[in-house]
């Protein structure tokens, strides 16, 4: 994912906050949780987001060291809109910005608008993302 679409995600993220500061409905929720693995081993500090294929709030979360994660829909609400959702896995973290930078070691297959899709249903969710490793676009996990 490019730091241009990064940048759009956070914005449009940073706009649905600013519509939703208003006396706006909630919409009906769902929690979701899962782990993110590549080729079978956890991966740590991936970014996770869930947007709204049909528009509103995004849901965000980021994995631990076991490769879980918990997606967050405002700062103190746990869980994501119900509905289908655009995902997008990234660890890429520019030189610019805290902890970075950090290499991208989703591949490609997974990354960019359209390639994962989840549904979240009302009550509990466990969506896992194991995801496996292209041998034509061989990636190193050192």
């Amino acid at each position: 994912m490019s730091v241009r679409m990064i940048c759009v995600i956070i914005c449009a993220g940073t706009i649905g906050m600013l519509a939703g500061c208003g006396g706006v409905e909630r919409p009906q929720m769902g929690n979701v949780s899962g782990v993110v693995t590549l080729n079978g081993t956890p991966l740590e500090g991936v970014s996770i987001v869930f947007r709204p294929t049909e528009g509103g709030r995004q849901s965000n979360g980021l994995t631990d060291r076991s490769g879980h994660y918990e997606l967050k829909y405002m700062e103190n609400e746990r869980g994501a809109s119900v509905g289908m959702h655009e995902v997008y896995l990234s660890t890429y973290i520019s030189e610019d910005d805290p902890g970075g930078p950090q290499p991208e070691w989703i591949p490609a297959a997974y990354r960019g608008r359209g390639k994962l899709q989840h549904e979240v249903k009302p009550g509990k969710n466990q969506i896992n993302f194991e995801l496996i490793e292209d041998a034509k676009s061989r990636i190193s996990l050192q």
